[in-house]
């Protein structure tokens, strides 16, 4: 994919979705069984891609650095992988602590999702709405630093990856304007703040999406050095997966068909990475 399309792309997938959600948001908040099915048929194509591409391309790539073993150029992949799902996980529990006072007897029964929790958030009298806003804000921001990531990186593959994550990610962020706007709009703020504050929020996954792109796309990278990116977003995107995408499925996103959802959406993404 190149620079410019690149850069479209990557906006319509993250700032622009993030807005059209929000405005979504604003006139249209009773379709929940839609919002479920975009979800969840976000989910299971996310499955797919970062199993199938990234994490079969950081497994090509490592395997063709003629530096390393087999067994080093494994343990080196993993190692990665292991250590940037660690390091996002380190900072969610980081936000989690500040923002949550509950009881040791009451830690997440439901999962735990960031952008899940701003019920809970609210309900807290003791801060002010402001104040929470930006806490709910910063939340975000640490979920659109491993996806933008991610994104970049996958777009910088080829033009077929390029269209299929930025299309998983225009309906995840889609999702996402619209449960914000609603967030904002329950803590008492207007309309424009509540779409300006959902827009803002998706700025960071735009920023680490070119920085994700420019990571890989020189062609005089090496094999290893592609293989270490490759891991970094599989690692990534396998965080935002685990901890943000998938406890949906079974708490805010739940319905009698989420599972079929997920299915439907790692089957057509499955399909059209092995097919063309």
């Amino acid at each position: 994919m190149s620079i410019w399309l690149m850069l479209l792309v990557g906006l319509m997938a993250t700032v622009l979705a993030t807005a059209i959600g929000a405005l979504i948001g604003s006139v249209a908040t009773k379709h929940r069984e839609w919002l479920n099915f975009l979800q969840n048929f976000s989910t299971g194509a996310l499955i797919g891609f970062i199993f199938i591409e990234l994490l079969g391309n950081s497994i090509t790539n490592f395997l063709d650095a003629d530096s390393l073993s087999l067994a080093a150029s494994m343990g080196i992949m993993v190692a990665i992988i292991v250590g940037t799902g660690l390091l996002f996980f380190g900072l969610h529990e980081l936000l989690h602590h500040f923002t949550h006072h509950h009881d040791t007897d009451q830690k997440d029964e439901d999962g735990c999702e960031d952008h899940g929790h701003v019920e809970e958030i609210f309900e807290n009298n003791e801060r002010s709405l402001l104040a929470t806003s930006f806490v709910f804000l910063a939340a975000i921001f640490i979920h659109n630093i491993p996806e933008g990531f991610g994104m970049g990186v996958a777009m910088s593959e080829d033009l077929i990856s390029g269209v299929i994550i930025s299309s998983i990610m225009f309906i995840h962020n889609l999702v996402i304007g619209i449960s914000m706007y609603l967030s904002f709009k329950e803590a008492g703020k207007g309309t424009g703040f509540s779409i300006g504050m959902s827009i803002v929020s998706s700025i960071p996954a735009y920023a680490l999406l070119i920085a994700g792109y420019f990571s890989s796309y020189s062609g005089d990278i090496s094999a290893l050095a592609l293989g270490v990116v490759d891991a970094i977003a599989f690692g990534a995107l396998l965080y935002v997966l685990l901890i943000e995408l998938l406890p949906q499925i079974f708490t805010k996103y739940k319905s009698k068909f989420s599972i079929l959802y997920v299915i439907i959406g790692l089957a057509l993404v499955a399909f059209l990475l092995l097919a063309f």
